[in-house]
């Protein structure tokens, strides 16, 4: 089953694979993407755009990882207007990040 946050199917089959690591996933992905949240949020404040850049396609392909679906497009966008040097538009695009990885990071915890 997929949704537009999460792909159920992908989170179910790295549980599989991965058997007891899968917790170890989890919880490094919770404080690699806390910590990447905050950088991201200073870049954005800094307007860095090559910092923005970074950091939103690090937590994008994270994300892709393990079946955060919505996350990693919000990140794609951020990067992409990074990328185009539209430094107007991360005020925009950084609260429905912030609040993404919020409920993605509660989500995680209850899978």
């Amino acid at each position: 089953m997929t949704n537009q946050r999460i792909d159920l199917d992908a989170v179910s089959e790295l549980k599989e694979i991965l058997e007891d690591e899968f917790s170890t996933l989890i919880s490094t992905y919770i404080k690699d993407t806390k910590q990447k949240l905050d950088l991201l949020s200073e870049a954005v404040k800094e307007r860095n755009a090559p910092e923005v850049r970074e950091v939103a396609h690090s937590i994008k392909g994270a994300s892709i990882n393990i079946g955060i679906v919505q996350l990693s497009e919000l990140c794609q966008q951020m990067e992409t207007v990074a990328k185009e040097g539209a430094i107007d538009e991360f005020d925009q695009l950084l609260p429905p990040i912030q609040d993404e990885v919020h409920w993605v990071l509660q989500a995680l915890i209850e899978i």
